[in-house]
């Protein structure tokens, strides 16, 4: 007959299995509760602008049932929704959450002019884009010109009319594909052309200069010479300073514009024209623009532009090949 002790311990060792499956048991509902409940709490409302360097993920985190271990990170040179990875900790138990950040564009786009004030004569043509240096967007890229207000491009606004004086501002507004808005603007002057001036032409007789050959030896040194506006000086000529630096070389004196060297010595029938006069070319109506240096054999040396300088051309041959035609010849020396 056993011991009633005997026959006992199976009972017991039983009971503690069952408590102790009971608490496995427990344990893994207790740690499915906790782990279900890990999650944090986020900011949607925030958001990090398009190139931002200096942000803290966590602040979007308004509260976490968990300790926070480590967080992910974003690149702020995309725009739009980006996933982070948070990993929570509690009760040795670790869990990844996700939330989203929002990187946004709020950045206008930069607009360069050229020149915030231009003058030009009345008449004169004038192409308001060239005016305009650049336009881009840190994230779009430059942006193209419009007729009509769109995402991605800029437009010019504002009446202008070069035939009319007066000054006209003009609004250049750019607007990037996230609608972020720039405006700048730049005034044009339209300076009325100046009145034509008629003098009664006193004519001299035909015949050579006297000192001509002192005109054309100088003028002909002075090939190649630079075209600067306002210059009267080898380092940069305009046309009527290349005609007054010849003539003072030589120790004639003569005005420093073409509007009033038509009035400089006296005036020479066209076909009577000799090395050494000055030709004064301009428009119909006597408004006067240009003023070169005759050198003989249907030939003048002017300062002519910025892109060529001082040089030689053909008399006839630059009246076919522009809009001005000779408006006068002055004897100055003879």
């Amino acid at each position: 007959m056993k011991n009633n002790g005997e026959s006992v311990k199976p009972m017991l060792l039983m009971f503690d299995l069952g408590i102790l499956m009971m608490g496995i048991i427990g344990y893994g509902i207790f740690c499915n509760f906790i782990y279900s409940k890990m999650d944090i709490k986020v900011d949607k409302d925030k958001v990090i602008e398009y190139g931002e360097e200096k942000y803290n993920l966590k602040d979007f985190i308004l509260d976490s049932n968990g300790d926070i271990i480590e967080i992910g990170d974003i690149d702020t040179s995309k725009v739009g929704k980006q996933d982070v990875t948070v990993t929570l900790s509690k009760y040795n138990l670790s869990k990844d959450v996700t939330f989203s950040v929002n990187v946004v564009d709020k950045v206008a786009p930069v607009i360069e002019l050229k020149n915030n004030d231009i003058t030009i004569k009345e008449g004169e043509a004038l192409d308001l884009l060239d005016n305009i240096a650049s336009v881009k967007d840190a994230v779009d890229g430059d942006l193209s010109y419009s007729d009509n207000e769109n995402t991605n491009t800029y437009t010019i606004n504002g009446s202008f009319d070069s035939n009319s004086a007066g000054t006209y501002t003009l609004e250049v507004k750019a607007v990037d594909k996230s609608n972020n808005v720039s405006v700048t603007s730049f005034n044009v002057k339209v300076e009325e052309k100046p009145k034509p001036v008629y003098r009664e032409q006193v004519y001299a007789p035909a015949g050579a200069n006297g000192s001509a050959s002192g005109i054309v030896s100088t003028a002909y040194s002075l090939l190649g010479s630079p075209y600067v506006g306002g210059g009267n000086s080898p380092a940069g000529f305009d046309c009527s300073g290349f005609v007054q630096y010849v003539y003072g070389l030589n120790g004639k004196y003569i005005s420093r514009s073409t509007s009033t060297q038509v009035y400089d010595g006296v005036g020479v029938n066209r076909n009577d024209a000799q090395p050494g006069d000055i030709i004064l070319w301009g428009y119909p109506g006597g408004y006067v623009t240009h003023s070169s240096l005759y050198v003989g054999n249907d030939m003048m040396i002017h300062a002519a532009n910025p892109s060529t300088g001082v040089i030689l051309s053909s008399v006839s041959g630059w009246e076919r090949g522009s809009d001005v035609s000779v408006l006068y010849v002055r004897r100055v020396v003879g």
